[in-house]
């Protein structure tokens, strides 16, 4: 064998894939970024599902409304803006193409008498489908407070 032929193998023996250090770098990185990355997309995804689940609140509010001004009274519950409930007059609906559940597939709860006097109350339950919680499993309400918005 020459001596080009020898170097010809000796590169071929080193170019052949990565080194081990090499592999684990290209790891560590990749995981540094994902740890980086990761809380910021999983809090945005959060986010939208609390603006969403915001929406379908203010959805329901004005079907609930319209439902009102045909009947003359409040339902006593979200079916019936989709159904029409036995012994009610004036029921034109349906006021919404089907009923709501929110972003984690529970359903949106309403009350008649709302707390405090008021007519009605729409919640949803949160992330973790209870009452109470903070982040993404605090409930949200139709008649909410200024400092409770967030």
């Amino acid at each position: 064998m020459n001596r080009i032929e020898k170097k010809i193998r000796s590169e071929e023996r080193y170019s052949r894939g990565f080194t081990l250090v090499e592999m684990m770098a290209v790891v560590v990185i990749i995981g540094l970024l994902a740890a980086i990355i990761a809380p910021k997309f999983f809090t945005q995804v959060d986010k939208a599902k609390v603006t969403r689940a915001k929406t379908d609140i203010k959805k329901l509010e004005q079907a609930i409304q319209l439902y009102r001004m045909e009947t003359g009274q409040f339902p006593e519950k979200t079916r019936d803006l989709v159904k029409e409930p036995d012994e009610v007059r004036g029921w034109n609906g349906p006021y919404l193409e089907k009923e709501l559940k929110d972003p984690w597939q529970n359903k949106y709860e309403l009350t008649v008498p709302g707390n405090d006097g008021r007519p009605y109350e729409i919640i949803c339950l949160g992330s973790d489908g209870k009452e109470g919680g903070e982040g993404a499993a605090r409930d949200i309400k139709s008649w909410s407070e200024e400092g409770d918005e967030e």
